[in-house]
């Protein structure tokens, strides 16, 4: 799709029909294009781009762009005249056209329902990333358009209505591409002109713009997040196969754990998602956080187990990597196996299977990096609540209740204690009496499960 030479939205277009060749620096090769040393396109072909020391479009073919000190763009010059924007942390509240008019944006949180003018309102419903309706105020359908999965456009039944076609970026009548914020995206290249500034791609959402959005043109943000009214936020990501809670996540905004270096400071973690992820929130302005994914440990295969075994291990597995990770891995129960990067690599290194231990009515057992899980003894438990012993003095506080989860995690925590060093040996011909197991499930409680309140039986 291309735009109009007097800076309108073009034709309606009809579907992605471009071909593409790339060299070793992912840039496009074909006839026409060309990039400056800094990646950025400088033409496409048909249009030439500018940028300036900031690495801004500061022109696109015949029209210029000028920005304010917060990078966002004031001012659009083309063939028809200068469109002027007020902006609000990347939101265009209001624009006044080369005719001395003026549009007003609605917006409910950071997502535009609306355009106004001093003739007319128009009301914008989306799907997933784009707007698929524009009705008035009599409630009539206005516009009917429909986009690709990478916003360009198949149908648009008055294209000239509105400039927001993908997402929430603006589209450029003149080149076709939109404004977002930090960078210009091309939709019928599914990729933006500059590479992105943290790991210099130059494709959308990392291709999935199904899960993913971009809305400041810099880095995905995961779609699932819903704001809550104490501040704090939900993040949900949709595992094919959740086999425990930490596919949900809650952050609040503010209070980080450290201050200790650029990347404590702005990077929380979130949760870890059941078997393969977890996710960081990055703190990039005063009411929101962006998302990004990291690959994180899977879950290890319990050797000799049932599948019903294994799901169970997995939760127990989730769960104590959740614990582990809790304030971006600065927490009492990391500390206790000697920090975040000791206690991942004991749990990666270790081999776990199913099978009888040497002390009999024990949970689990460590030899080496040789972790055995006894089948019959609670590890693998469906009666809902679990009591155990957590300190030698019947009398006092020395008994926790627990889930069937919690004390399975607990008793895994107990063992990666002994993988890392950081309990005491219990195992057979060390701890007779069982006193030196049931101290150390103590010291897993304290660091691991403040929740899990002690009490006297």
């Amino acid at each position: 799709m291309t735009g109009g030479s007097d800076g309108s939205l073009g034709s309606g277009g009809s579907g992605p029909t471009a071909s593409f060749g790339f060299n070793a620096n992912n840039r496009i090769n074909n006839a026409g294009y060309a990039y400056d040393n800094a990646g950025n396109m400088t033409n496409d072909g048909v249009d030439s781009y500018v940028y300036d020391a900031e690495n801004r479009t500061t022109q696109a073919g015949t029209a210029t762009y000028a920005y304010n000190s917060e990078r966002l763009r004031v001012s659009r010059s083309y063939a028809g005249g200068t469109t002027y924007f007020v902006n609000n942390s990347g939101i265009v509240l209001c624009e006044k056209q080369p005719d001395n008019s003026l549009r007003d944006f609605i917006y409910f949180g950071s997502q535009l329902i609306a355009e106004a003018t001093s003739s007319d309102t128009v009301y914008h419903h989306k799907d997933r990333t784009s707007t698929r309706l524009l009705t008035n105020n009599s409630g009539s359908v206005n516009v009917r358009q429909q986009t690709a999965p990478f916003g360009e456009v198949m149908t648009d039944s008055s294209p000239g209505q509105t400039k927001f076609k993908f997402t929430s970026y603006e589209r450029d009548g003149e080149t076709g591409n939109d404004y977002a914020l930090n960078r210009q995206y091309s939709t019928n290249k599914a990729r933006f002109s500059q590479p992105d500034p943290y790991d210099s791609s130059y494709n959308y959402s990392g291709n999935d713009p199904v899960n993913f959005i971009d809305p400041q043109g810099l880095m995905m943000e995961l779609v699932g997040v819903r704001w809550n009214s104490d501040g704090s936020f939900t993040a949900i990501y949709a595992d094919s196969s959740p086999s425990s809670p930490g596919d949900v996540g809650f952050g609040r905004h503010g209070g980080f754990a450290s201050r200790d270096s650029l990347y404590d400071q702005y990077t929380r973690e979130l949760f870890a998602a059941p078997g393969f992820s977890r996710f960081f929130a990055v703190h990039i302005g005063d009411n929101y956080y962006w998302l990004i994914g990291f690959q994180g440990i899977q879950s290890p295969t319990l050797a000799g187990a049932d599948a019903d075994q294994q799901s169970r291990f997995n939760d127990a597995f989730n769960d104590l990597e959740k614990r582990i990770h809790a304030k971006g891995g600065k927490n009492p129960c990391a500390e206790l196996f000697g920090g975040l990067e000791k206690a991942e690599k004991a749990l990666k290194d270790s081999k776990f299977s199913v099978g009888p231990t040497k002390i009999a009515g024990a949970y689990a057992e460590t030899e080496g990096k040789n972790v055995t899980i006894n089948p019959n003894n609670g590890f693998f438990g469906t009666s809902g609540n679990q009591t155990i012993q957590v300190g030698v003095n019947p009398r006092a506080p020395s008994y926790i209740q627990g889930t069937d989860l919690e004390i399975a995690t607990l008793m895994l925590a107990h063992e990666l204690g002994h993988r890392t060093g950081k309990l005491t040996p219990d195992g057979p011909g060390r701890d007779p009496t069982g006193a030196l197991s049931i101290m150390n499930n103590g010291t897993v409680r304290q660091a691991c499960f403040p929740e899990l309140k002690p009490f006297a039986k």
